[in-house]
């Protein structure tokens, strides 16, 4: 009898205590990671620190999250989304939260629903006239049969991905064939390209990581291929909370774009998860 009254007991506190716990700190074990400035596309996001795709998060969302919002080297607010929505046609499997996207807005702004510092260490942005790096990636396009490459550094940045104390450096190249509008054709000359990789020291040795990439030697259409696409690196956030930073691409053709998030693992780059838009 004495037994039944103290495990009564136990289960009451524990009852009890989980109604103290705050709602925010339950919501939180639920984390969307949203691309705000394309439209408010949910990416992907965690749940009790397993990641989820798209697909799966789209679902958890409630309406009423807040949300960090994110630029390449600063939080620059918090807001307030709604719940989610699929507007069909070529977004049908998409999934968007309503009231995040402002058309007067950045559209490299990342939403992040949880309140960790999701920017432990800030990128440093590097000179894109590097020799260094314009060396780099002559070397990777002459490997892909572009003969005489014209290297064009887009974006490079030096950060610490993981926490040990060395520094990553990502890269960006494009080259790419544009209307007057300044979008990409949906053809390319000879020696287009557009590559995002990172450069990481294992085991006392600098190593290439691709994380995307695409070659045209030829240029034109060739069998079997669809349009170009070209990448561009839109920066690194930890977007679990461990302290480790996940890379961030978009991607596009001349009919749609997408994101794309990427951990660094040793010397793998591990597609996590993405959302976009396409015809």
């Amino acid at each position: 009898m004495l037994i039944m009254k103290r495990a009564a007991w136990l289960l009451a506190v524990i009852s009890i205590t989980s109604l103290l716990i705050p709602s925010r700190a339950l919501a939180q074990r639920v984390v969307a990671v949203v691309d705000v400035g394309g439209g408010g596309c949910v990416m992907g996001g965690t749940r009790d620190g397993k990641w989820l795709k798209s697909e799966e998060m789209g679902p958890l969302i409630r309406g009423g999250e807040r949300y960090s919002i994110y630029d390449l080297t600063h939080r620059v607010g918090v807001k307030t989304g709604g719940k989610t929505e699929q507007p069909g046609d070529s977004c049908s499997d998409t999934y968007f939260v309503k009231d995040l996207y402002s058309s007067d807005e950045p559209v490299n702004l990342i939403g992040i629903g949880a309140d960790w510092n999701a920017l432990p260490r800030v990128p440093k942005v590097e000179s894109n006239s590097s020799p260094v790096y314009r060396a780099v990636v002559s070397a990777l396009l002459r490997r892909h049969g572009i003969r005489r490459p014209d290297v064009k550094l887009t974006k490079v940045l030096r950060v610490d991905l993981d926490g040990d104390g060395k520094e990553e450096v990502l890269i960006n190249a494009t080259r790419v064939k544009r209307w007057e509008t300044g979008s990409i054709t949906p053809d390319s000359n000879a020696g287009d390209y557009s590559v995002v990789l990172v450069r990481k020291v294992i085991r006392g040795k600098v190593e290439t990581i691709l994380l995307d990439e695409e070659y045209h030697p030829k240029g034109g259409r060739q069998e079997n291929e669809g349009p170009p696409n070209e990448y561009e690196l839109i920066g690194a956030f930890d977007l679990n909370g461990d302290g480790r930073m996940e890379v961030i691409v978009q991607g596009g053709y001349y009919e749609g774009d997408w994101k794309t998030v990427y951990a660094i693992n040793g010397r793998r780059a591990v597609n996590l998860f993405g959302c976009g838009c396409g015809a």
